[in-house]
């Protein structure tokens, strides 16, 4: 009874309608009615039942190989979903695993986000599944690592992923469908606003996903601790722009089989979502968005790192193996 709990939950049965605002010469944006306003966080003090201990995952393997050697799979996950940044991809990949052996998922009151402020206990703790426990969080929030270690299991891996900046921003501006009202080009000319969409969406948007305030996005001191942070916090942060490798290097971390990391890419990476802009355009981005390519820069040079260590040719079989696999799936979906 209470392993389904979360199947019934809102975030599988729909997300309402949602308005995103931005003054940019006082016009105003409303997206499709598919998408969601994050919330704010209620301000009155909220009491936390005790948190429960999940069971065992269900028809898990104690062992799987893994690139020739033998490991224990991870099932107790903390991933941080980073806006437009392949992420949903990601997050299939998780709710496939998490349906396929049980496992008990993080979940707000409802919807998809949890809160425009960092995270806290308080915001997930009156959930009915709090008192069963959680293995996973998997959801957009915005992330606040002590707070995350409360709900999660000491074991557990924690992973996110990056993108290229200025792709990241084009594609948020398109998918916001900003581009309605101002071409990215007039936006990115002049003064570019500050203020946030939906006090959530905006420069330096990785960087905010990660926890930093509004004030501390351009503080460079602050975001070199912050990098320093996430290097502690995190086993790996994957890249966008290198999914497959990403995948590889993923699959390898939590220590399953090949079809577990078969992705459709859902919210298509591909360049095609990207809103086309020219190189002087793209230069004017990449400079408003500096934090995030401290960001995006230093974990680029990790992953890189990362692969050499996996070894080119070996990962070069991996990636080819991986590919092969979801062809035949989306070859066996297209019949």
């Amino acid at each position: 009874m209470g392993r389904a709990l979360w199947l019934g939950h809102p975030f599988f049965i729909g997300i309402g309608v949602v308005a995103f605002t931005l003054m940019i010469t006082c016009f105003h944006i409303t997206t499709r009615s598919t998408r969601e306003t994050p919330r704010k966080r209620a301000p009155s003090k909220v009491e936390c039942p005790i948190l429960g201990k999940p069971s065992p995952p269900v028809g898990l393997p104690e062992q799987y190989e893994v690139n020739g050697h033998r490991c224990r799979p991870k099932y107790n996950i903390g991933f941080l979903k980073t806006h437009r940044c392949g992420s949903s991809s990601i997050q299939n990949i998780l709710f496939r695993f998490a349906a396929r052996h049980e496992i008990f998922l993080v979940l707000p009151a409802s919807g998809e986000y949890i809160s425009t402020e960092p995270f806290r206990v308080e915001d997930v703790c009156l959930v009915p599944s709090y008192r069963i426990g959680y293995n996973m969080l998997n959801l957009h929030t915005r992330w606040n690592h002590a707070e995350v270690r409360r709900i999660l299991p000491k074991d557990t891996v924690y992973f996110s992923v990056l993108r290229d900046p200025v792709g990241q921003f084009l594609s948020m501006f398109r998918y916001l469908e900003m581009d309605r009202f101002v071409t990215i080009e007039a936006f990115a000319s002049g003064e570019i606003p500050e203020q946030r969409l939906s006090g959530f969406f905006g420069r330096n948007q990785m960087l905010w996903d990660f926890g930093l305030s509004a004030e501390e996005l351009t503080d460079e001191r602050r975001i070199r601790q912050k990098i320093i942070e996430i290097e502690r916090d995190f086993d790996l942060l994957l890249i966008a722009d290198r999914m497959d490798e990403s995948l590889v290097l993923l699959r390898e971390l939590l220590c399953w089989p090949p079809l577990y990391m078969v992705s459709m890419r859902l919210n298509s990476l591909m360049a095609s979502s990207e809103l086309p802009a020219g190189q002087d355009t793209r230069t004017r981005l990449a400079t408003w968005l500096k934090g995030d390519y401290m960001l995006y820069n230093h974990f680029y040079q990790r992953f890189e790192e990362r692969v050499q260590r996996f070894g080119v040719n070996n990962m070069r079989k991996e990636v080819k193996k991986l590919q092969d696999e979801t062809m035949d799936w989306v070859n066996m979906f297209s019949l």
